[in-house]
């Protein structure tokens, strides 16, 4: 109807600006007709004017016959008086009719522009058939058209501000041949993660030994489908159900007509549950309960939900599973190694085992961890798990030394679906080398017995002692790999510590080498062996008996310089000589003199003061990242803000020594990309790091330069073609006047 009423508007317009334009012709010849007639009258006055002035001309040549020629003076006098009154009445007509031709153009005007205004509403009314915004949306539609000839040149592109959760699905675009086919693109799926508020928890999984969690329920939890029609909630609980229960058990809820508070912290837990109240006749969006679980672990695994009654029924949210973390993966235990005062999370579960070894039946009779000490043949058990014993006292076990710091928890049910489910684990809060050795999983199916593969777990050795953290030239330094501090008494189960070695990774090296070497158990020149580069002054020394309980090696240098810079860690040697194993430590990491400059960001072209480049829109801008250092360094660009990484280049890295001998390598690189309004006020970010561990890093941001804002735009303007045509419009308007 708008577009209708629109239209009949523009029509009646269109009729009104006619009917002026037709009066505006005929006062328009109307006033031709009368100036040609004022042109005629002027003609004839300036006839009878020069009849006068030869008239005059005669009367003083013939002064004798100046009565005759006097009266002829009085008449043409009189004749000239006569036409000059008459073209006074001429200039008159003219003037009036002038008058109305300025009378008529103005309405004609005026006519043109109720005719402009009434095309705009046509416009407006026609492009609201095509354009279909929701009531109360802020959507931005640009309509983009270039070459005509082009039919493939167009383009339509619609910003939508106020993204909700409605506006997930399916999008595509089409167009209609000239087959008035219509084509299809791909569709795209466009999915909303859902806001914090809207998250039962806050956490996706927990850490199996201590974390803590949050489990919060209010309205905004349940689905708009669920949201109530009534302002007075009868209650708020937050329910959850563990792996292996059957049902949901209420955690705490609230009655707020009641004021009703209820609680089920298990006996020994560490929970924080708050309970928040609304007005009495509107309590829907303030009533909350809030569970803080200060100590979760692997007990906490299972599905937790919120729940709310109306005057109706119970209404529940979906149900979210809180997973612990997979630290182990598909390992039983979390590392490989153990140090003194480590912690070691062993988990058995059906993941353990190989595929062909999954068990065919749903169900499990029961699950062991097992263990092989070090320097042992044979397998002990630490936990089982029976789910389906007779007896309580027969479902759970384990094999926890006296004053050990550990804590097993036991995971699954007596169902006929526990397979999936079920699980043990056994974290050690004080783990150290005498828990080294193989661990494995084991169950058993209703008939057969299944076995893991054993994950050997070794002592991790404490890291090398130096006396120094920076090396200079003629630097005198000692590092030393000493295992007397550590209590070994557990590994003499015939699995002693059979040697201790030195060796380290230069800066420039990509694998570690040996320095020096002690085995007490050799004799000769292979008890002690050393591999001393020619010309270097190094020193040997190393104690420790037989028994391989306690072990040390030094390692003089008293010719040190930048070129001993690198990583050094220790090695042990374990198990007896035919079937020995290694154990690495972490390394000690010794810097040289000089060590790592990171410089300031630099652009091509231009220049910059501070953190901030000023650019061209369109500009083909190139950033340059300048450091020195070793020559394992390497440069990553990442960003802060809109837009992406350009093209990467690394030139080729320049080596020279400083003034202390020190071999130094220059980096340079150099990052290109275009300077566009899409990445307008991008940070670039170029970190530099020595293999994993980061150094340094610098930043630049790049802004378009600001230009006047005119009332047009240029060629190649996206401006829609509504606010073209209305600026056009306005300026015609502007040159009529």
């Amino acid at each position: 109807m708008s577009w209708l009423i629109a239209t009949m508007s523009w029509l009646i317009a269109t009729m009104s600006w006619l009917i002026a334009t037709m009066s505006w012709l005929i006062a328009t010849m109307s006033w031709l007709i009368v100036t040609m007639s004022w042109l005629i009258a002027t003609m004839s006055w300036l006839i009878v004017t020069m009849s006068w002035l030869i008239v005059t001309m005669s009367w003083l040549i013939a002064t004798m016959s100046w009565l005759i020629v006097t009266m002829s003076w009085l008449i043409a006098t009189m004749s000239w008086l006569i036409v000059t009154m008459s073209w006074l009445i001429v200039t008159m007509s003219w003037l009036i009719v002038t008058m109305s031709w300025l009378i008529a153009t103005m309405s004609w005007l005026i006519a043109t522009m109720s005719w402009l205004i009434a095309t705009m509403s046509w416009l407006i009314a026609t492009m609201s058939w095509w354009i279909d915004i929701p009531d109360g949306r802020h959507w931005e539609i640009h309509f983009v058209i270039g070459d005509t000839a082009d039919m493939y040149d167009f383009s339509i592109t619609i910003y939508v501000r106020d993204v909700r959760e409605a506006d997930a699905g399916r999008y595509r675009c089409s167009y209609s041949d000239q087959y008035k086919d219509q084509k299809y693109s791909d569709p795209f799926t466009l999915t909303l993660k859902p806001k914090n508020d809207t998250k039962i928890l806050n956490k996706e999984s927990i850490d199996p030994t201590n974390d803590t969690f949050t489990v919060t329920c209010d309205i905004k939890r349940f689905s708009p489908d669920d949201y109530p029609e009534t302002k007075i909630l009868y209650s708020m609980s937050l329910d959850r159900k563990l792996v292996g229960e059957d049902a949901f058990t209420v955690m705490a809820k609230f009655e707020p007509l009641t004021k009703k508070k209820t609680t089920n912290t298990p006996t020994g837990r560490q929970w924080d549950i708050q309970f928040f109240d609304g007005d009495a006749n509107n309590n829907r969006d303030l009533l909350k309960v809030v569970v803080v679980v200060k100590d979760a672990s692997v007990k906490d695994v299972g599905l937790y939900r919120c729940v709310y009654m109306d005057q109706y029924e119970r209404h529940f949210s979906d149900s979210v599973y809180l997973p612990t973390n997979d630290i182990v993966k598909s390992q039983i235990v979390n590392k490989n190694s153990v140090a003194q005062n480590d912690r070691l999370i062993i988990v058995c579960d059906v993941k353990k085992f190989k595929a062909q070894d999954y068990p065919n039946f749903p169900y499990i009779n029961w699950l062991t961890i097992e263990w092989m000490p070090a320097g042992t043949n044979e397998f002990v058990t630490m936990s089982t798990f029976s789910p389906f014993a007779y007896a309580d006292v027969y479902r759970t076990s384990s094999n926890i030394p006296g004053g050990r710091r550990w804590t097993v928890d036991f995971i699954g049910a007596d169902t006929d679906n526990n397979r999936d489910t079920i699980k043990i684990v056994l974290v050690m809060m004080d783990a150290s080398y005498r828990d080294s050795g193989s661990y494995r999983c084991h169950f058993k199916d209703y008939m057969f017995n299944y076995y893991s593969e054993a994950q050997l777990i070794l002592p991790e050795p404490n890291p090398p002692s130096i006396n120094i953290s920076l090396v200079k030239p003629n630097d005198e330094f000692v590092v030393r790999c000493d295992v007397t501090k550590s209590n070994q008494t557990d590994l003499s189960k015939g699995n002693p510590l059979a040697g201790l070695t030195l060796q380290r990774r230069l800066e420039w090296d990509s694998k570690y080498y040996t320095l020096a070497m002690y085995d007490p158990f050799k004799v000769g020149q292979n008890r002690t062996r050393a591999f001393i580069p020619v010309g270097r002054e190094w020193k040997v020394s190393m104690t420790g008996a037989d028994s391989g309980l306690s072990l040390s090696l030094s390692l003089t240098f008293p010719d040190g310089g930048c070129t001993d810079a690198g990583d050094y860690r220790c090695m042990f040697d374990i198990g007896p000589d035919n079937d020995r194993v290694n154990a690495y430590s972490k390394p000690f990491s010794l810097k040289s003199e000089g060590g790592f400059y990171l410089y300031q960001i630099t652009t091509d072209p231009g220049i910059h003061i501070g953190l901030t480049s000023d650019q061209e829109e369109g500009t083909e801008l190139t950033l340059g990242c300048s450091y020195q250092g070793s020559s394992t360094l390497r440069a990553v660009w990442t960003t802060l803000g809109p837009g992406k990484i350009g093209t990467v280049t690394e030139t080729e890295p320049i080596g020279w020594y400083d003034a202390h001998n020190c071999l130094k390598t220059f980096y340079d690189s150099l990052m290109t990309y275009t300077v566009s309004r899409e990445n307008d006020g991008i940070t670039f970010i170029c970190s530099v790091y020595n293999g994993t561990q980061l150094l340094q890093a610098a930043n630049l941001t790049v802004t378009i330069k600001k230009k006047a804002r005119s009332m047009f735009n240029s060629g190649g303007s996206s401006q829609d073609p509504m606010t073209s045509f209305f600026f056009a419009t306005m300026y015609m308007f502007l040159v009529l006047i």
